[in-house]
């Protein structure tokens, strides 16, 4: 999970810094430079190789132009971390697996994480219409925490929350220069 990842890189003097996006890439046979906006402002960033870790939606493989081939998903789920108050939660970490409940219409899996936050995914019909980029609510939230885990669940925050599917894509390449 990402706290042990966190922590790891804390051992070798790295800061993940969240909140922040990255504006431009641009390399040469020395290094690296990073355009990056934060919550302070812009700033840059420079270092012998680059390496983009974020995700299906990776700007670092966008912007270097990396094709993204593969299949299309059908099915859409939303993973969200959530901060919650209430009965019957799960306290045990483990894999997302031991924590998947079914109830009615409802498919959701709710695994506690460090400082008191929760990770809930959840899918079903009702996510096959739903555009992918479309914000996740807190009301589409509390309706699924409602009818997964009944109404003594309740929603107090949401830290980050977005759409994926079962599309099974891969890059072309993993590296490009000095960008991994």
């Amino acid at each position: 999970m990402e706290d042990i990842l966190e922590t790891e890189l804390a051992g070798f003097g790295t800061t993940v810094r969240r909140g922040h996006e990255l504006g431009s890439v641009d390399q040469d046979d020395t290094g690296v430079r990073a355009q990056v906006a934060g919550p302070d402002g812009t700033y840059e960033l420079t270092a012998k190789f680059l390496v983009g870790c974020d995700g299906a939606r990776s700007a670092v493989r966008k912007m270097l132009g990396i094709p993204f081939t593969g299949l299309a998903g059908k099915a859409s789920m939303v993973l969200s971390d959530i901060r919650l108050e209430g009965v019957t939660l799960p306290s045990r970490r483990g894999h997302f697996s031991d924590h998947i409940t079914r109830r009615g219409d409802h498919v959701a899996i709710l695994s506690p994480l460090p400082g008191g936050l929760y990770r809930l995914m959840f899918g079903g019909d009702a996510q096959l219409d739903k555009d992918r980029t479309a914000p996740v609510t807190e009301e589409e939230i509390q309706e699924v925490l409602d009818g997964a885990y009944g109404p003594g669940v309740r929603l107090l925050e949401v830290r980050a929350a977005s759409r994926f599917s079962d599309a099974s894509r891969q890059a072309e390449r993993y590296r490009e220069g000095r960008v991994c």
